[in-house]
């Protein structure tokens, strides 16, 4: 069956309300009409789901090729490919994908308080809140600022003559 969500900012409350859940069909009639900010958007969960398997299978393939390239070859380089796509960098190809389904994330928790909001529910806070932390995520996979305050962390401690070791020795875990 297909799925519709209704994203409007002039729509009244109702409108959302009868909207979102509908059939495509019933969504869109629901809106018809109703301003240029009103509008039915078609989501298919299986296409959605199948291009996301599909493209973050297709990096742990190419980050195992790298690594037998690497490892039963010794073209550790490649032209570099080989740290292009390996899972364990960063600032390459996987990061910046888990960057954006982070960032998709964020936007789909924000799109759920916006509609919340709009619906006089109660939880609207909860889902701006975690649409907030997944930005985070988000922003912390691009540039990468838990690796930049481990540092300071790490300095901060033997300034006080302490040394990050053991379970602590990534002393970004403790903030």
């Amino acid at each position: 069956a297909k799925r519709s969500v209704c994203f409007a900012r002039s729509c009244p409350p109702q409108i959302l309300a009868t909207c979102n859940g509908l059939d495509y069909d019933s969504a869109r009639d629901s809106c018809w009409g109703r301003g240029p900010f009103c509008m039915v958007i078609h989501i298919s969960p299986k296409r959605i789901f199948t291009f996301l398997i599909g493209v973050s299978s297709a990096l742990v393939l190419l980050h195992i090729l790298g690594q037998v390239s690497r490892l039963a070859f010794g073209h550790g380089q490649l032209f570099g490919l080989v740290a292009l796509f390996s899972l364990e960098e960063e600032t390459n190809v996987p990061s910046f994908w888990s960057s954006f389904l982070w960032l998709i994330a964020a936007l789909t928790a924000g799109a759920t308080a916006l509609l919340s909001r709009n619906a006089a529910r109660r939880d609207w806070p909860h889902w701006t809140g975690l649409a907030a932390i997944f930005y985070l995520f988000a922003m912390d996979e691009t540039i990468q600022f838990h690796e930049r305050l481990g540092g300071l962390f790490a300095k901060l401690l033997r300034l006080q003559g302490l040394h990050a070791s053991g379970i602590l020795y990534y002393v970004w875990i403790v903030p």
